[in-house]
């Protein structure tokens, strides 16, 4: 797939996810890792559209594709938004009890832990975060 760019807007989360499926479903991977994966890249979509930028609403450049041994699953995200680096985020423990947690603040934990790996950067003014996932 080659780079996209989508507004970020919580209109463009279908259409980002229907490119990243996409690539996803025909690198081959088993269906249960490529739905984990799907999760993990649809949390931190969410988290640009929602956190990244300040009015007015900016844009989210998606690059999905293989690694050249098709062996991995690479997505960079990109935003011009607010500096933020997700690595940098305090561990959180999950609850033991799921009903007594308060909403929010979980998605970069399930983030990490869906994945196998994640990079930030922040280069001219622009986050990219990098998520890969080996293909089993």
């Amino acid at each position: 797939m080659e780079t996209k760019v989508f507004p970020a807007v919580l209109s463009s989360l279908d259409p980002i996810m229907l490119c990243i499926r996409d690539v996803i479903r025909s690198s081959g991977i088993c269906p249960k890792q490529g739905k984990n994966f799907e999760v993990a890249l649809e949390e931190a979509v969410v988290n640009i559209i929602h956190y990244a930028y300040d009015a007015p609403t900016g844009m989210i450049e998606i690059l999905c594709k293989l690694d050249e041994n098709k062996k991995m699953i690479i997505v960079k995200l990109k935003d011009m938004g607010i500096p933020f680096n997700p690595l940098e985020k305090e561990e959180v423990t999950p609850p033991t009890d799921i009903a007594s947690q308060e909403i929010g603040g979980l998605g970069i934990h399930f983030i990490k832990k869906l994945v196998d790996t994640i990079e930030y950067t922040y280069i001219d003014g622009a986050n990219i975060l990098t998520l890969t996932k080996m293909i089993r």
